[in-house]
């Protein structure tokens, strides 16, 4: 990572590493003062002093070179020799050059003969990162990507940290020359500060558009809201483009589709074709994979309309779960549960999308052939099972799907019975028994008719 200066000008650029080496050194326990003349009667750009106990007091004095190009020799010397002349009033002084954008080949063959002295010290844009974390510290890029992998697909290529005004921003590299800056937090940066910024990246780098990610993500969104519209409305019955555009502007006020948008979403989805003026249609079943249709419909915006359709539940048949319990190398699932299985998926998108999907757990002990011991088959299969239904019971408690599981599949209550067996060296078992029951229903029209979870009290 790598630390930008911003500043309105050169001067500017040069206070706010002033002002961040200020703060650090403050941090480390020294006194500050700024722009002291020195002795010769050189500008010093930050003074630090701290008491010791014995020895005398320590001083610090600090030159701060914000500028683009490489620390020269001639800065160098100039900067020795300041401190020559405050170690003549001080024994106990010491320099640090701070060197934004690093230091020529002949500096650092120099400094590399004087470090050893220990009374001068010289920290690039890499050291200086390090520093900063003691000040405010900072997620970690790790942390970083994890964020915005959630609204974006972005690769991010580069990650450094812009200061200006005692505030930290983020900038993002993403390849193809691609670039956004965010506040340390993550959050917008406001416009006024944003242009100077964008300015500064462009000048000093080889980024040149910016995205606004959190845009992009909402239209990411939007993109995948319709196209999953355009799937509920014509699986089981085709529509023209015009009609399909109508329909969805009925059923979502204020969302203002266009013929264009739906257009759009149409050929981005690979199980749809249209002719001129023609109803949308699903393509023929044998050129379907039906695994990816419905990876497709999961990993995206999935309306509770799409699971409501005819198409979406036949298809979730005992030939899908052959193919599911290839993708998990080949588990078993006893044909008694079986139905129950398919059941749990055709009303659960949890359960569907952890069936489809391969899950290492289970694949890391097997082969694409299953597994030669009967207890780990088993074990496996006890596993898929548990993992099915956690997914149903969590998409029933999803306060989103509440309507749907109410109004649509008409599923008004769940139960869930457990029976744990509690084995204590030197005592008999202990059972612990425990039954909740869980209902869906309205509130009154005051608040909306709007569909809760509540919890039946045990009779």
């Amino acid at each position: 990572m790598k630390v930008f200066i911003y500043g309105k000008n050169s001067d500017d650029k040069g206070a706010q590493l002033e002002a961040l080496t200020a703060a650090i050194l403050k941090n480390m326990g020294y006194t500050i003062s700024c722009n002291e003349i020195s002795s010769g009667g050189s500008e010093l750009d930050v003074v630090a002093t701290k008491k010791e106990p014995i020895g005398g007091d320590i001083c610090l004095i600090c030159e701060c070179k914000a500028r683009n190009d490489l620390v020269s020799m001639n800065d160098w010397l100039k900067f020795i020799g300041k401190v020559y002349l405050e170690q003549r009033k001080n024994q106990m002084t010491y320099g640090l050059m701070i060197a934004l954008s690093g230091a020529n080949g002949y500096v650092l063959g120099s400094y590399k003969d004087l470090k050893t002295e220990n009374f001068i010290s010289l920290i690039t844009n890499e050291e200086l990162l390090g520093q900063i974390q003691s000040v405010h510290p900072m997620m970690s890029r790790t942390q970083v990507e994890d964020i915005i992998g959630q609204y974006s697909r972005k690769d991010i290529v580069d990650t450094s940290i812009i200061y200006y005004e005692n505030c930290f921003y983020w900038y993002l590299r993403f390849p193809n020359g691609e670039y956004t800056i965010l506040k340390d937090d993550l959050s917008n940066v406001e416009d006024e500060k944003l242009t100077g910024f964008r300015d500064m990246i462009v000048t000093q780098t080889d980024s040149r558009l910016f995205v606004d990610i959190k845009e992009e993500f909402e239209a990411i969104q939007r993109r995948s809201f319709i196209r999953s519209l355009i799937l509920s409305h014509n699986l089981d019955e085709g529509h023209t483009i015009q009609e399909t555009v109508d329909w969805i502007n009925v059923i979502r006020d204020g969302f203002n589709v266009t013929y264009t948008e739906v257009e759009e979403g149409i050929k981005a989805i690979p199980f749809l074709k249209c002719a001129d003026n023609k109803p949308v249609t699903v393509i023929e079943e044998r050129d379907i994979d039906f695994i990816e249709f419905y990876r497709f419909i999961l990993q995206g915006t999935a309306t509770t309309k799409i699971m409501s359709t005819r198409y979406y539940k036949e298809h979730i048949n005992e030939s899908l779960l052959c193919r599911i319990k290839e993708i998990q190398c080949n588990i078993q699932v006893p044909e008694e549960n079986v139905e129950e299985c398919l059941f749990l998926m055709k009303h659960s998108p949890s359960a569907l999308a952890y069936a489809i999907n391969e899950d290492k757990a289970i694949t890391r002990y097997r082969s694409p052939k299953g597994t030669f011991s009967p207890n780990i088959d088993k074990a496996h299969t006890e596993w898929f099972l548990d993992n099915i239904m956690r997914g149903f019971i969590a998409d029933y408690n999803n306060q989103s799907l509440h309507e749907y599981f109410l109004d649509v599949e008409k599923i008004a209550s769940i139960e869930m019975h457990t029976n744990l067996k509690v084995f204590k060296d030197g005592e008999e078992p202990r059972e612990i028994h425990h039954f909740k029951a869980e209902c869906l229903g309205h509130l009154g029209e005051e608040y909306n008719n709007q569909a809760i979870l509540m919890v039946k009290i045990p009779e």
